[in-house]
């Protein structure tokens, strides 16, 4: 699959998700064939506790696309746990 950026005129955002979850971590996490989870966390360091806010699955080859989007606008770093703690601000 080939990384292509796509201008959706037409994006429906569903009532019940317009405010959104406030996450501050992720993680990903190999599923069966060639899929993955993209787990959205609310992280305390304080507490050494995690809550999932949102679960994603997707294909394994959609993961470089994320990747470099993510990249390109924030820090990242890792707890020993495979936390990825957001840094920065996301535009």
């Amino acid at each position: 699959m080939a990384e292509e950026r796509v201008d959706c005129k037409n994006l429906i955002v569903p009532d019940a998700l317009r405010m959104g979850s406030f996450a501050n971590a992720f993680r990903i996490v190999k599923e069966a064939g060639g899929e993955y989870f993209l787990d959205f966390l609310q992280y305390s360091a304080s507490e050494e506790l995690a809550l999932v806010v949102a679960r994603v699955r997707v294909q394994g080859q959609f993961l470089s696309a994320i990747h470099s989007r993510l990249a390109s606008t924030i820090e990242e770093a890792q707890t020993p746990a495979g936390i990825v703690v957001l840094l920065g601000e996301v535009n």
